[in-house]
């Protein structure tokens, strides 16, 4: 049996148009099974964005990816219009 791939991507429901249109397209282009999480914080209890310099809401929580993922290979994403 195949291994999923784990994929983590970005959310913001300002573009929750272009999250959807870019995880369908991983989908129907996969040759193995896909393990997909959108990584939002508001679904990332506990943790505290308290930077102010952030040019998206993903330039640090995306380095929480190792930890979420068990320290296991795993693929952070971000779609941006």
């Amino acid at each position: 049996m195949n291994k999923k791939i784990k994929i983590y991507i970005g959310f913001d429901q300002r573009e929750a148009v272009v999250y959807h249109t870019f995880t369908q397209s991983i989908i129907e282009h996969a040759s193995a099974p896909l393990d997909i999480t959108p990584l939002s914080l508001v679904s990332l209890s506990g943790y505290d964005e308290s930077h102010n310099d952030r040019s998206n809401d993903f330039v640090y929580s995306r380095f929480l990816v190792p930890y979420l993922n068990d320290f296991d290979a795993g693929l952070f994403m971000l779609t941006e219009i």
